[in-house]
């Protein structure tokens, strides 16, 4: 009867659990989408505001980082290249990692060039550092789990980034 008791608690504890971590998901991709919205439109207020704190501490400061992504976006103007769309997936688990959260969105980037269209998938590490109300992303295209802990000391291995896809060119007719 004990045993019996013990199981049913378990099981109420675990599922109550999991739909903790599904509660995060709606927040995580309305933020993602806004992110993605505010990268094809050049909103670059709204991309510092969604970028992880310490990645604006490490290029400087937010005005610092403004000014980076304004020079980005301007050369990739001078080549003509511009975002078309960016397509955010659904979120996978939500791990704990120290005090954050942190969980893997799959997007896809296309981008319009003078010689076709380039699509490129990956992922972005989404970052809450309270408690899934506000969420930070960083481009996991330059992490690999060897080198992430430099960004993210506890960072939880439980949650592997996938390895970077190489673009595809899809050349005008």
């Amino acid at each position: 009867m004990l045993s019996t008791q013990r199981l049913i608690i378990v099981c109420c504890l675990f599922f109550t659990c999991s739909l903790q971590a599904q509660d995060y998901i709606p927040n995580i991709q309305i933020q993602a989408n806004h992110m993605a919205h505010a990268t094809v439109h050049g909103d670059l207020e709204s991309i510092a505001d969604h970028t992880y704190p310490d990645i604006v501490s490490m290029v400087g400061g937010r005005e610092h980082l403004i000014n980076t992504i304004r020079q980005q976006f301007t050369d990739m103007k001078n080549e003509q290249m511009y975002f078309r769309k960016i397509e955010i997936g659904m979120p996978s688990e939500v791990v704990m990692a120290g005090e954050e959260l942190h969980c893997l969105v799959p997007q896809t980037i296309v981008l319009e060039l003078p010689e076709g269209q380039m699509t490129t998938r990956g992922y972005l590490l989404a970052i809450s550092q309270d408690q899934g109300e506000q969420w930070y992303f960083i481009d996991t295209a330059q992490l690999t789990n060897e080198n992430i802990e430099t960004i993210l000391p506890n960072y939880n291995q439980d949650l592997k980034i996938p390895i970077y896809q190489n673009p595809v060119l899809e050349k005008v007719k």
